[in-house]
């Protein structure tokens, strides 16, 4: 059975991948700390494996990989705290940057073939919108500054050892599975909290 690793698998994004992989059959590890996602977001499946774990626990990580063998690694945890970073910068700075590094570094160690790294629009900053792919980004905060590094030094890791790495870029996603307790992340979340407050 192919095997295919998530990490962030319990907030909005990455729980619909884990549910998508199921539906196609694929045995499905899934790593979160469960910081900004929720327990309730799991599946319960014979093919889910779910490991609650810091991402930047890199031995363990890579104890999980080396066990599991997983053909790709889908790279959706992050503390997503865009306007947090401003006041943290080091919270989300080691996160982000580090946090992918240590998922990169166990993917690399393991044999792992495919990365596919969820960025942010915030890697865009300040640039005149639409958005276009082909655009130098220009990041504006720490939060955007952590993701455009973290994309740049898993290309350079990419050429390096090899790994097929894939960026995909979120702009404002919402829907089910949202964390809509916490006041200050996502757009969704920031304007539901304004209104019941």
């Amino acid at each position: 059975m192919n095997c295919i690793a998530i990490t962030g698998c319990a907030g909005l994004i990455g729980s619909h991948i884990v549910s998508k992989y199921l539906e196609l059959g694929y045995l499905v590890v899934g790593i979160d700390s469960l910081i900004g996602g929720y327990r309730t977001n799991l599946p319960i499946h014979s093919n889910f494996e779910f490991f609650e774990l810091d991402i930047l626990d890199t031995n363990t990580l890579k104890a999980i990989f080396e066990k599991y063998n997983p053909s790709s690694v889908i790279h959706c945890a992050a503390l997503a705290h865009e306007g947090l970073s401003v006041f943290s910068p080091k919270t989300i700075t080691e996160s982000i940057y580090i946090g992918t590094l240590s998922v990169a570094s166990a993917a690399i160690s393991s044999g792992v073939s495919l990365f596919v790294n969820t960025s942010s629009m915030a890697r865009y900053g300040d640039i005149e919108p639409p958005f276009n792919e082909t655009d130098t980004p220009r990041p504006a905060d720490p939060y955007g500054l952590a993701k455009f590094h973290a994309e740049q030094q898993l290309n350079l890791l990419s050429d390096i050892h090899g790994i097929k790495v894939f960026h995909v870029v979120p702009h404002n996603v919402c829907g089910p599975h949202q964390c809509y307790s916490d006041p200050f992340r996502n757009a969704l979340s920031i304007f539901t909290n304004r209104v019941i407050h």
